[in-house]
């Protein structure tokens, strides 16, 4: 085979590895790595509540290249990096920066019915990172059921009672991506700090 036509498959290969895809089950139904049930709890919810992330959960110290290097020669101290708030303020390892109660209107079903669309649109294309900035948290029948969304990764985490039972890769034709604004919307109406937007 051609080398350079090695190279994309290569580079898939290397994303599943990553990602942890890597021989993971594809439902039939979705042809993707969560079953349209998984998200029947969130779309059937009258209440959401809709929470704000920080996409960078690590406190990295200082830039270990800021400050010269000292002239006896001695090694700088480079402090290791430290998770910014404790567990119990993270939503699955994101701090959370705020969180406001909604009444799930028809506006905010498209939320969940835009993922599943672009997750049965899925062309197998994984991006190499995870940043989320929107988790959705619902309660049905007792149980948590909890959404985390990258959307500028192109992925939702899909968790039943801190267990993640799913995962959303989307189509990155840009005519099906999902978008935020919705949630950006109910969050900036409830006056709860939003995350950093990304930086490309």
């Amino acid at each position: 085979m051609n080398p350079r036509r090695q190279l994309p498959v290569i580079l898939i290969a290397l994303s599943y590895q990553v990602c942890g895809l890597w021989g993971a089950d594809v439902d039939p139904e979705t042809k993707n790595h969560y079953r349209a049930a998984d998200l029947l709890p969130f779309s059937k919810a009258t209440e959401w509540t809709i929470l704000s992330l920080d996409p960078m959960p690590w406190d990295m110290g200082d830039d270990p290249f800021a400050t010269p290097a000292p002239a006896d020669g001695k090694p700088v101290e480079v402090k290791p990096p430290k998770k910014k708030v404790p567990p119990e303020q993270e939503l699955h390892g994101f701090p959370i920066l705020g969180q406001t109660k909604v009444t799930v209107t028809e506006d905010l079903r498209t939320v969940i019915s835009t993922l599943d669309e672009a997750g049965r649109r899925w062309t197998q294309a994984v991006a190499a990172c995870f940043t989320p900035r929107h988790g959705i948290r619902v309660a049905s029948e007792g149980v948590i059921y909890d959404l985390v969304i990258c959307y500028e990764c192109m992925r939702a985490d899909i968790y039943r009672a801190d267990k993640k039972i799913g995962a959303i890769y989307f189509v990155t034709d840009a005519r099906w991506l999902p978008r935020p604004a919705f949630l950006n919307g109910a969050l900036i109406r409830a006056n709860v700090k939003m995350p950093p937007p990304p930086r490309h």
